[in-house]
């Protein structure tokens, strides 16, 4: 009989202990939190369950509504994460909800308001109020401290009033339809048609999240749906690192997943995220100038969350990153029906790809200050007022911004909202402060307005003068809208070449446009009536015009070193076709 050495017997005896001291817990309705969190006799609130489990265990919590606010109070480990993981019903509903708000019942008339205006008194603070699930528009505390936000709760249902740079008269209940907000202890709520609060189902929520993870790692929640809470889940702290938040359901409130304080290596990934707006269910791209009834309440979502509920910013994101470490990493989500998709600022090292971003009143993609190595590629992001904002361009002191765009697919409709925009604080470049790096290159613009803006400030700023714009399609109206003097002086923008651009172009000299473009004037790769697949017909004139990105490549005497996601062997044939598809690729529209 064979005889194993004594220390490889002790090896292989203990490989095992760790698998075998996970433990399984089970949370249930029914549950109580004195029970031991078996399947026989489980717990009642998944924070008992997060209280308790440790590296390796598996938290699984069944259909029912859980009103929580559930703090992750233990790290998993690599290898042996903390799974935390709701139900799905066989037709993919969502059984098991997290949603820490209450029914808001009595209301009083408030004929010191006005005609239509209840009050009540709540024991906290509502920072999210929903109606059957959709939420409410919140005035910002600063107007409800002065007579302006009293003055929202009398407007007339038919009441016109007038918005900085909109032509004319705007209704000012279309695609509000009602709203609430707090003075003096007092939480007001209004519909426009006068509705009666106390025979609707109302609920609302303090401040706070669904989840939190803070200074924790090696968390994995899943196949949760969270609604009704100022945030879903937020993931904060410099120990918060490699995290995964996937295939929930998130909802309402003012973000559904935030990333702040140092968290690194988290991964946010096959989520469904959206607003879920009680007054107008269908926001996305409008213009100031040509408007339907459509795009006014468009407008009107944009304008009221940035000036109302907002002080001059958009109040809600569906993924937000500000102040994060590096290496998160933020792919396969559905972010629609809101403000503002993603969001980021002072991070380094993050991915953001393969998402689904759609039918936002303001911006699909938004990059500010401060991201170092910031990659986008890959996602599809349609029917947004701003596509891609590229924010706060010259903030002074910002000397290491470097973003890459590529392989993106950009449509809007016809004669609607921007792709591009760049933005600038004012005219005045920052002394000691260097251009950020953008590069842009691969993607596919269908539709819209205007294919890219850049802010009038800019002239007398210096332009954009490392931002490269490289094999990409622009089938729009306007392939660029910049000043005369933007547009006529070369060193405003450091390369725009090997690019297809349709439609029309501006008037006069473009000092900046390099000899490879493709000037297909007053044509149209794509109809921008309808979301097109990208992809290129067997004759199309942006075959084969693009320059091989994946090794080192010279523009106007400079070389620059191979760009992100442009591995050899990209494309077929001698050069690379323009544009986010190559010829005989497919792609899957969400």
């Amino acid at each position: 009989m064979l005889k194993l050495p004594t220390f490889l017997l002790a090896a292989l005896l203990l490989a095992p202990l760790a698998a075998l001291h996970a433990a399984t817990y089970t949370v249930a309705p029914s549950g109580n939190d004195s029970n031991p969190g078996t399947e026989a006799q489980p717990f009642r609130t998944i924070q008992r369950a997060a209280d308790v489990a440790a590296a390796g265990d598996t938290v699984r919590v069944r259909a029912g509504v859980y009103a929580e606010n559930v703090t992750i109070k233990n790290s998993g480990a690599e290898g042996r994460p903390i799974v935390f993981e709701g139900e799905r019903g066989s037709d993919g509903k969502w059984l098991t909800i997290v949603d820490r708000s209450k029914p808001v019942r009595s209301w009083s008339a408030a004929p010191e308001i006005g005609v239509g205006v209840f009050k009540t008194t709540l024991d906290f603070e509502p920072y999210c109020m929903t109606l059957d699930g959709k939420q409410i528009a919140r005035i910002n505390d600063r107007w409800m401290k002065e007579e302006k936000g009293i003055g929202y709760f009398q407007m007339a249902a038919d009441a016109m009033i007038k918005e900085d740079m909109v032509k004319g008269l705007m209704p000012f209940w279309d695609a509000v339809e009602a709203i609430y907000g707090v003075r003096d202890g007092l939480t007001y709520i209004r519909f426009r048609n006068g509705d009666d609060p106390n025979k609707l189902a109302l609920n609302a929520a303090a401040a706070g999240g669904g989840f939190a993870i803070k200074d924790k790692s090696h968390v994995v929640i899943r196949r949760f749906m969270v609604r009704g809470a100022e945030d879903a889940i937020v993931i904060e702290g410099e120990k918060a690192s490699h995290n995964v938040i996937e295939e929930n359901s998130l909802m309402n409130g003012r973000n559904r997943v935030v990333l702040r304080q140092g968290a690194s290596h988290n991964l946010v990934r096959g989520n469904e995220m959206t607003l879920n707006y009680y007054g107008y269910d269908n926001p996305g791209a409008w213009d100031m100038e040509t408007e339907t009834q459509h795009t006014a309440s468009r407008t009107r979502v944009y304008r009221f969350f940035k000036y109302k509920v907002g002080t001059g910013s958009s109040d809600d994101h569906g993924v937000l990153v500000v102040g994060a470490g590096a290496g998160n990493e933020i792919s396969g989500n559905h972010i629609f029906n809101g403000v503002i998709g993603f969001s980021c600022s002072r991070v380094r090292d993050l991915d953001v790809h393969d998402n689904t971003i759609r039918n936002m009143s303001s911006i699909g993609l938004l990059t500010i200050e401060g991201v170092v190595d910031g990659r986008f590629h890959d996602n599809l992001i349609y029917d947004c007022n701003i596509n891609l904002r590229i924010h706060h361009y010259n903030t002074p002191g910002d000397n290491e911004r470097r973003e890459f765009y590529y392989r993106n697919r950009f449509y809007n409709p016809a004669d609607t909202g921007n792709h591009i925009y760049v933005h600038w604080l004012d005219e005045r470049w920052p002394p000691n402060t260097e251009h950020a790096q953008i590069w842009i290159y691969h993607n596919s613009f269908a539709g819209a307005k205007r294919g890219m803006t850049v802010s009038a400030w800019s002239v007398k700023g210096g332009g954009l003068q490392r931002t490269r714009l490289l094999n990409n399609v622009f089938s729009s109206p306007s392939a660029f809208s910049a000043a005369s003097a933007f547009r006529q002086t070369r060193t405003m923008l450091d390369q725009f070449d090997y690019n297809w651009l349709g439609g029309a172009m501006p008037k006069g000299e473009i000092a900046w446009l390099g000899q490879h473009n493709i000037l297909a004037k007053g044509k149209a790769m794509w109809p921008a009536d309808k979301l097109p697949d990208f992809t290129l017909t067997a004759d199309s004139d942006a075959r084969g015009k693009g320059i091989d990105l994946s090794k080192p490549f010279t523009l106007d005497g400079k070389t620059h070193d191979p760009l992100p996601g442009m591995k050899p062997g990209y494309f077929q044939g001698a050069v690379p076709d323009c544009g986010a598809v190559q010829f005989g690729e497919t792609v899957k529209l969400k």
